[in-house]
């Protein structure tokens, strides 16, 4: 039906005035409303006019449900506030924030983003608190929480500004770590990152400096000035944002000093007994080894010494002194000795006469080069005589009548034996003619 006055529905001039009353008393009816329904009822209506009557009659039931719901919704609630981590794993991040301090809140919507691609929303969360699983780690993430008021299914009003906050899911912790470099003062060290991602390294020697290393899937760093044979602990931390990861620790030890002066103390046809004295540093001990022989073990200490027994009479023997610390060892200090020649066997003369000696022996084992023989008489400086590698020889230009010490030495380059003596007189001049 159409007002002819003003060019329209009826049906829709009464809503409009309907709608008016409502906002008015705050979407609520008022008496009169019931009045003018009171009048429909007592009119003697036709049909058309009851549908006239039916139709106003549903658009203000409609017309109340939306006033109710707009007044509702109209409010919009206040962002939240102080959103931060509260548990922070390798694969899940637990946030939480301060709900409003006034204002209508039914619910928030919390959104997990990594970069800009949304990886999780969790809707319709009525505690300031939630936990995203099934994340990476190491692995920087956007959280932002928006307040909701009414029901989420109606449409509610979010707030103007979400809540936003990055945040880090724990880096996994660093593995293979190892020494790929080790000199006396010296350590580098080496290992790969865990799965996931990180934003770098620290790496620390004992309780120094924590120094940082770029982020990688590897990384490597240098100690240096350190002392010799000493063991030092070194502990990575993979990072990611304000994230660490547990320790990975591992105990190396630099590479002890090469042992210094060498030498033999006492030397005997059988035996040497060598020494030598530790270099700066550290140490857990030394090894000691005669030619290509088995390396004996000698206790730590800042000075060394060991005895090599049955060995060849006037035979060189190398010899190698390694400064041990942990496993790992120094470079050689290598010296050659040799032992003593032994004497020769069974000194003793043959003819003697008014000038001279037949002496005789028997070749020493063990290693020589020849012999001497001095002799002398008490008073005189002794006489030398080098007679090559013989077992005997006969000694001229003695005197008549005279007592000898005659000593035979084994020689072996510069080393000379400690020497057989035998004594002996020579015969004594016969009486001349003219003496009887």
């Amino acid at each position: 039906m159409v007002d002819h006055d003003h060019g329209r529905p009826r049906s829709t001039m009464v809503n409009e005035s309907h709608t008016s009353l409502t906002m008015v008393d705050h979407g609520r009816p008022q008496s009169h409303d019931h009045h003018h329904h009171g009048c429909f009822d007592q009119c003697d209506l036709s049909h058309e006019c009851q549908e006239v009557v039916d139709d106003i009659e549903s658009q203000l039931i409609e017309t109340e449900s939306d006033t109710t719901e707009t007044t509702f919704n109209d409010i919009k609630p206040i962002a939240p506030t102080d959103l931060q981590v509260t548990a922070a794993a390798l694969y899940s991040l637990t946030v939480s924030w301060t709900a409003p301090s006034s204002g209508a809140v039914t619910s928030y919507t919390v959104t997990l983003k990594e970069d800009t691609i949304t990886k999780d929303t969790k809707r319709g969360v009525t505690e300031t608190t939630t936990t995203f699983d099934s994340l990476t780690a190491g692995t920087k993430y956007t959280v932002e929480v928006v307040s909701v008021a009414g029901v989420l299914t109606s449409g509610g009003q979010s707030s103007d500004s979400p809540l936003p906050g990055n945040f880090y899911t724990k880096p996994n912790k660093a593995k293979n770590l190892a020494v790929s470099v080790r000199t006396v003062s010296s350590l580098t060290v080496t290992w790969d990152a865990g799965e996931g991602e990180n934003t770098g390294f620290t790496v620390q020697l004992g309780s120094g400096t924590e120094v940082p290393v770029i982020k990688g899937t590897t990384g490597t760093y240098t100690f240096n000035n350190l002392t010799a044979g000493l063991e030092y602990t070194v502990t990575v931390v993979t990072k990611s944002g304000d994230q660490t990861s547990t320790d990975l620790t591992g105990s190396f030890q630099t590479k002890p000093n090469k042992a210094k002066n060498l030498a033999v103390s006492v030397r005997t046809v059988s035996s040497l007994t060598v020494t030598w004295d530790a270099s700066e540093g550290e140490n857990t001990g030394f090894t000691v080894q005669l030619g290509s022989g088995t390396e004996v073990p000698v206790t730590k200490g800042t000075t060394g010494t060991y005895t090599f027994n049955s060995l060849t009479a006037g035979k060189e023997y190398t010899v190698t002194v390694v400064t041990k610390s942990g496993d790992q060892t120094s470079t050689d200090l290598t010296g050659s000795f040799r032992t003593m020649p032994m004497n020769v066997i069974d000194l003793t003369h043959g003819d003697i006469g008014q000038s001279f000696i037949n002496l005789k022996w028997t070749k020493p084992p063990g290693l020589y080069s020849s012999f001497k023989i001095v002799y002398g008489k008490t008073g005189q400086s002794s006489v030398t005589v080098n007679v090559g590698d013989v077992q005997q020889r006969e000694i001229n230009n003695l005197t008549p009548g005279t007592t000898y010490t005659m000593t035979v030495f084994t020689l072996r380059g510069y080393d000379c034996s400690s020497g057989s003596s035998i004594d002996f007189t020579t015969a004594s001049l016969e009486p001349t003619l003219e003496a009887r």
